[in-house]
This record gives C-alpha cells, structure tokens and sequence, in this order.
C-alpha cells in the first residue's frame, strides 16, 4: 500500500503558487460529491502532473484553479492575486484549442492577444516574431486557425500562451489531438514556454509527464498518490499499474502497425 508522505514531494520552492484546502464539489445535476476533501499544494516554477481515470476530478480541479467552478467547501489561494488580476496571473490551454481563437488568421489571432496592454508595436512585433518562430508557425500565418489540424491548432495556441506570458500555465492535455510529427513540434514549443514558470498539466500520455517535479495522481476525487516518477514507480502503487498498462499499449499499437 502506498502512504502519502510530505518527503514523497519534493519541493523545489518555498513559495506556494497554488493551494487547494479541503475541497468539496459537486456538480448540481449529478447531487454527488466530484471531489472529497482535496488537498494539494503547488509550488512557484515547478512542473505539476496531475493523472488518472476518467471521472476522478481533475479536470474539475483544474476548473476550480480557474475559477470556473466554486467548492461548496474548502479555500483555494493563487499567490499574488492581490497584485494581479486573474487573467494576467494564469494562461489556460484547454484540451480544444479552438475555444481560444478567433475569426481571423493566424497572425491576426496572435496579436489579438495583446489587447488592452500597454505595449509598443516594436515589443508585440518583437514578441509575435518569437513565438511564430518557437512553434514554427511561418507556413501558417496567413491561414485561418480552423483550416488547420488539431495539432498545428495546439502550436497556435502555445504561441498565444507565449505571448501572455503569465507565471501560471494551466494545460489541459497539451499534445491531445496532435499527430506524430505536430507532437515532437508540440512538446518543444512547450519545453521551451515552460522555463521559469509553474506549470500544471493534466496528462493520458505518460511520457510527457515522467519529468514532472511532482505528479498529483487522482482517484475518486481525492488524491490517491503523490510524489516524482521514479518514487511513484518504485512504490508500485496506482502511477506503477498505469505507466506499465501505458508502456503496454505503446508496445502494442507499435506490433500492430508493423
């Protein structure tokens, strides 16, 4: 059985990005109880993996972290919310990239992203310029967001999460709908955005977690195990049964597509 201990989380930081206190949600339609007491603590410049099946509450987590949902129960704190307002202090790329954008081109999209902040048009230049470049978006500037694949999609909006550069980076998923070759593009755009900042990622492909300064993983709205992938593994609770069934179906989609 694994136990849940304060020296299986290693820590980075001393400050508190993020903190979840006993939180209770429920969603009204269903009248039960989605998240049971969760507590979790995330740490400023750290990259936080959160995992498990369907159905066990992290994507209401991270619903809650946005403010999008309200617990009935429980106290959520963004640190320093008192000195910046939401939208500056968290970027969100949601698992559909497409709610994001806009009806206009790529570029267009990009520059949106701007409005209502004070900077020259040099900087935006300077800094559009830089995240095309970063997601190698050159080909795709001039096109419309929605004639594209969902993986060129997901670079889109990294460059879009670029350009906020907020502290905080919530990702939904982040090479969900991406193809082979848009997912190495995917992940390095998103190594590159993700120095210097915390970072919280809910993730099916374990592969782009196993790096992660501490992985959160969820069952029926609590969490079920904590700590980094080589202490997980070791542990050979819950993270060790889904990494070795996820190496097992990697192996089996690579046999059978020989």
């Amino acid at each position: 059985m694994y136990e849940l201990k304060p020296e299986n989380i290693l820590k980075h930081s001393d400050k508190e990005a993020v903190s979840l206190n006993d939180i209770w949600f429920r969603y009204e339609k269903s009248g039960a109880d989605v998240l049971k007491g969760l507590s979790l603590k995330i740490y400023q410049g750290e990259f936080t993996a959160i995992l498990g099946g369907n159905g066990m509450g992290k994507s209401t987590a991270l619903s809650i972290i946005c403010s999008l949902n309200k617990p009935y129960r429980g106290k959520v704190e963004i640190s320093p919310l008192n000195k910046s307002s939401f939208d500056t202090l968290v970027a969100v790329l949601p698992q559909n990239p497409q709610t994001l954008f806009l009806k206009k081109t790529v570029l267009e999209d990009l520059y949106e992203v701007f409005d209502g902040r004070k900077i020259s048009k040099e900087e935006k230049e300077r800094r559009v310029t830089s995240a095309v470049k970063l997601c190698r978006l050159e080909s795709l500037c001039n096109r419309h967001p929605y004639d594209l694949s969902g993986g060129e999609q997901q670079r889109i909006a990294i460059a879009r999460i670029i350009l906020q550069d907020a502290p905080v980076i919530i990702l939904d998923e982040a090479t969900a709908y991406a193809d082979p070759e848009n997912e190495v593009l995917v992940q390095k755009a998103f190594e590159e955005m993700a120095v210097g900042k915390t970072v919280i990622m809910i993730a099916h492909r374990l592969t782009t977690v196993k790096n992660a300064d501490t992985i959160y993983v969820f069952e029926n709205g609590k969490i079920k195990e904590a700590g980094k992938h080589e202490a997980l593994l070791e542990a050979n609770g819950l993270y060790g049964k889904m990494w070795n069934d996820y190496q097992t179906s990697i192996r089996w989609k690579v046999g059978g597509s020989k």
